[in-house]
């Protein structure tokens, strides 16, 4: 997979997530979102693999507690995943225990990795078919490599922080994500998006910060980043894009 990246604040969840979608030997099958449609205005699902996949259970629930209530029942009896084995994440913010949450959940035993931003500690987290794993409330993954992360200055997570602040952060662990190599390959490329869930607004919404493309990352080609300058007093994104 990709990375999902997933910050559950006070009252609000950002997702950044990159959008490319690859083969085992890390090139690029196809470019698209992993936001799947849904009726829910207080919540998203994600997938990480939509090849081929006619998912229509997101519209099945009025509201994130619903899809929290009733998501493993509708997940196993689809035939939506019959072809392959499908991971989701949904996260959005909870009516009954008033607070956002994200959730992590499988076709078949899986295991995520991810990097706990305070303590700085690789984590895994393993999900059971069709078992909602309620995430951390910040919740970073695939793990980035270690040293990377030590070159890039990461500072620490603050759920007060102002979300642009948060987001430049985010910006360098997704770039981080994307220089470290999984089995071998460069896995996170393609473009990034950005989308929220704001208990205020009450509905899902694409962040200020604009999408971040890396032109050079094409369909059918490996995922070749290139050097990145971490001595930029702000995270350095492709040309055209800047996240200033």
């Amino acid at each position: 997979m990709g990375a999902i990246n997933i910050i559950c604040g006070h009252r609000e969840v950002i997702v950044v997530s990159d959008t490319a979608f690859c083969d085992s030997d890390g090139a690029i099958a196809r470019i698209a979102s992993r936001v799947l449609p849904s009726n829910m205005c207080d919540g998203m699902i994600l997938a990480h693999d939509l090849m081929g996949l006619d998912f229509t259970t997101g519209n099945e629930f009025v509201d994130f507690d619903d899809a929290i209530e009733h998501l493993e029942a509708e997940l196993a009896a689809s035939d939506a995943h019959r072809d392959r084995s499908r991971s989701f994440v949904v996260t959005g913010w909870s009516q009954e225990r008033v607070e956002s949450e994200a959730y992590a959940i499988s076709t078949a035993p899986a295991i995520v990795s991810s990097w706990h931003p305070e303590t700085r500690e690789f984590q895994l987290h393993r999900l059971e078919p069709y078992k909602l794993l309620r995430l951390p409330q910040i919740f970073l993954s695939p793990a980035p490599d270690p040293l990377l992360l030590e070159v890039a200055s990461i500072g620490s997570f603050h759920l007060g922080w102002r979300p642009d602040k948060l987001l430049n952060e985010l910006g360098k662990v997704i770039t981080t994500q994307r220089h470290s190599r999984y089995n071998g390959q460069h896995v996170v490329g393609g473009f990034t998006e950005s989308n929220s869930v704001d208990v205020d607004c009450g509905s899902i919404c694409s962040l200020v910060r604009p999408t971040f493309i890396w032109d050079y990352d094409e369909v059918g080609r490996p995922i070749n980043p290139k050097a990145t300058d971490w001595t930029l007093e702000q995270e350095h994104w492709p040309a055209g894009n800047e996240g200033s």
